[in-house]
């Protein structure tokens, strides 16, 4: 923890702004607080990289109220007293430029900063004010996003949270000190929280275990499956607790005979609360508490005013109730959450399944989970929130290896999700596959591709990289731009998948953009693609694809799937075959043609006549679903091109055969392999729809024979509505 400011690199300067962020309860107070204890006490060991500080000032950000001008007047409000001596002079210093290098800075929750505060943040962490300082704040990790979204910082920690080990050790220490006497309730806790996927989510925040010790106190029964239902059992201990204290009857299993006891008094608190919230305060006082009794008249439980007593401090003393981490947005969430009228959100498809928020969390966060497919409905009122639960489910998984996403986006504009996603699929270090299709209907510019392309250059482990796009509003293909910059900045990927289901580009700008930033994936070796095309008649894709891909020095594999509907003369081909004999380093050609408008089978010709000036070519696999060519022109032009294909050793070819019913086709492959001489394995599978009579087996037979370099061959059929095989 000493060496946040440490230098990255030798010889580099050292970081000046740090910002730590972590979920509610994780320990960013504690952590600043060790800190500043460990500073004053003049403790920090020796060997860390740990500037020396002369002044080191803690500030609460939900202190630093509207009237506050600079963060001057903070230190002054919050840490000096009226009466201190030499108080200007003091104050003088701190702002001398010349003595900032040796102050540090500490601000603490700038997610309870009030709204009418940013500017004295603002104004320092643009280093407008104290800009020789050193600064270390703490945040949310919801708020941390917008913040590192508009601020520079050098250094970006997240605390994690206890691991299942911490856990059991935190158990132990706990019931120890309550329970010396009864060591077994903490033995009974920890098997109860490896055993229940729900509850070690829980675990993992030293808050919410710390909640989970007391509920297992008072209940040694069943246990919260989520941060909602612990709150709400936590809030009943506490009610018990304080009939105990007072000596007041209550049922222990009669929840809701409890929460109605006190009813009227916690409506009287949460009306303060949100009067604040209002006010962008986070805190109350007694007096004002007295002032609102006082308006909604007397509140009274078993005779007394439950309420007063509830929160009442001693005659010497007066009392200030604090809201912290409580905004407006999350008051009201919480009054979603407990009287079940949620507004419409995201629905979530887990594995196949239903799933609610904690769900997912719960399972991307489970040790045993190394697969995970999400499919996401996005319809919401606040678009992106689920997104917001996953990325933490992928920083918390230290098993998962495959993750595949899915989103139907409706609603959300700026594209929140991808921005929380990118944010989380860095920290999950096991991951090497990631898949996710977009279907994009509402993101006009393509927010989701800025975000990916920024966040999966950072995923340090990803070897593979499958997407797919649904393109309905994009005209531009803004998308492509983005993702092909990424693209070369991701070291250690091998492999990318790309499916385009094009609506709307009909200059096919995507493609432009590809076969720019491929060429500079230096790690690629596997380039898979499928288009769907439905508007670029000329075929401008394949022309864009063709010219990039000879750039790709390290490509040796390429897969392509060309679905047809529009290309009548098969322009596609021309422009691949062409392109084709360039690329190098080349030496698996996988291509799979649904044909449904080039009756000619025009695609055939231009590609047997390109695969022969492929030099480096070992292995061609081509798989043809033939729903127009009758007389099967396609294996005519190909039998001429194969045996011109001097350094191909390995043919596979499939055919689902709609078209023709005159068996055409085994004749041309037939005559084709009867000259190949350099082929040494030949693979046949066979979907037969439309031939009646079955003489394919002999057309082939008949060439297989002729051929003298086959060493290996691998037949496979079905037949549909054959009545024999001659």
């Amino acid at each position: 923890m000493y060496e946040i400011f440490k230098p990255a690199k030798e010889g580099e300067k050292g970081a000046r702004m740090v910002l730590v962020e972590g979920n509610p309860g994780i320990g960013k107070t504690t952590f600043c607080l060790k800190f500043a204890s460990d500073w004053a006490k003049k403790v920090v060991p020796v060997e860390f990289h740990f500037p020396v500080f002369q002044l080191l000032f803690f500030l609460k950000c939900c202190d630093i109220h509207k009237d506050t001008k600079d963060i001057v007047q903070a230190i002054e409000e919050q840490l000096l007293h009226d009466d201190m001596n030499n108080k200007k002079r003091f104050m003088n210093y701190i702002r001398d430029e010349r003595n900032q290098d040796k102050i540090l800075l500490i601000l603490d929750g700038l997610d309870e900063l009030p709204e009418a505060s940013g500017k004295v943040v603002d104004r320092l962490f643009k280093r407008k004010v104290f800009s020789r300082c050193f600064i270390l704040a703490t945040s949310r990790e919801e708020n941390g996003i917008d913040v590192r979204r508009r601020y520079d910082f050098d250094t970006l920690l997240q605390i994690k949270g206890f691991t299942s080990k911490d856990a059991r050790v935190y158990i132990r220490k706990h019931f120890n000190s309550v329970d010396p006497q009864n060591l077994s309730k903490g033995e009974r806790l920890i098997q109860a929280v490896e055993k229940d996927l729900y509850l070690a989510v829980l675990r993992n925040n030293p808050l919410n275990l710390l909640l989970l010790c007391v509920v297992f106190e008072d209940f040694e029964g069943e246990l919260p499956s989520n941060r909602t239902k612990l709150y709400q059992i936590i809030f009943r201990c506490l009610l018990r607790r304080y009939c105990s204290r007072n000596g007041l009857d209550v049922h222990r299993n009669a929840d809701k005979t409890l929460e109605n006891q006190f009813k009227e008094s916690i409506l009287v608190l949460g009306e303060l609360a949100w009067k604040c919230l209002l006010e962008d305060r986070r805190s109350f006082s007694e007096e004002e508490l007295d002032n609102i009794i006082d308006l909604c008249g007397e509140i009274t439980s078993y005779g007394e005013t439950a309420l007063q007593k509830l929160v009442q401090g001693s005659p010497e003393h007066s009392i200030s109730v604090h809201l912290n981490g409580v905004s407006k947005d999350r008051y009201l969430s919480g009054f979603d959450t407990l009287t079940n009228f949620s507004p419409p959100s995201a629905s979530l498809l887990a594995d196949g399944k239903t799933a609610t928020h904690d769900e997912v969390i719960a399972l991307l966060s489970c040790a045993s989970s190394t697969t995970f497919n999400l499919t996401v409905n996005d319809h919401a009122d606040m678009p992106g929130e689920w997104a917001r639960g996953v990325a933490k489910g992928l920083a918390n998984s230290r098993s998962l290896t495959t993750f595949s996403l899915t989103l139907n986006n409706l609603t959300d504009k700026g594209a929140e999700w991808a921005f929380y996603m990118s944010e989380g699929l860095p920290k999950c270090a096991s991951l090497t596959t990631f898949s996710i299709t977009v279907n994009n209907h509402i993101d006009e510019r393509a927010d989701w591709a800025v975000y990916m392309s920024e966040g999966l250059p950072y995923c340090a482990s990803l070897t593979t990289f499958s997407l797919t796009v649904n393109n309905h509003t994009d005209e531009g293909a803004n998308w492509a731009c983005y993702i092909s910059e990424g693209l070369p900045h991701c070291a250690s990927l091998t492999t990318f998948s790309l499916t385009v289901n094009n609506h709307t580009d009909e200059g096919a700008n995507w493609a432009c953009y590809m076969s720019e930033g491929l060429p500079h994936c230096a790690s690629l070796t596997t380039f898979s693609l499928t288009v769907n095309n439905h508007t670029d008649e000329g075929a401008n894709w394949a022309r864009y694809m063709s010219e990039g891909l000879p750039h790709g020095a390290s490509l040796t594999t390429f897969s392509l799937i060309v679905n047809n509907h529009t290309d009548e003369g098969a322009n596609w081909a021309c422009y691949m075959g062409g392109g084709l004999p360039y690329s190098a380093s080349l030496t698996t050609f996988i291509l799979t043609v649904n044909n449904h408008t080039d009756e000619g089978a025009n695609w055939a010709r231009y590609m047997s006549g390109g695969l022969p000036k492929c030099a480096s070519l070992t292995t061609f696999s081509l798989t043809v679903n033939n729903h127009t060519d009758k007389r099967a022109y396609w294996a005519d032009y190909m039998s001429v091109g194969l045996p011109k294909c001097a350094s191909l050793t390995t043919f596979s070819l499939t055919v689902n055969n709609y078209a023709d019913a005159m068996e055409s086709w085994a004749e041309g492959i037939s005559e084709g392999l009867a000259n190949s001489s350099s082929l040494a394995t030949f693979s046949l599978t066979v979907n037969n729809h439309a031939d009646m009579m079955g003489n394919w087996v002999r057309d082939i037979s008949n060439g297989l024979q002729k051929n003298g370099s086959l060493t290996t061959i691998r037949v496979a059929f079905s037949l549909y509505g054959v009545h024999k095989i001659h």
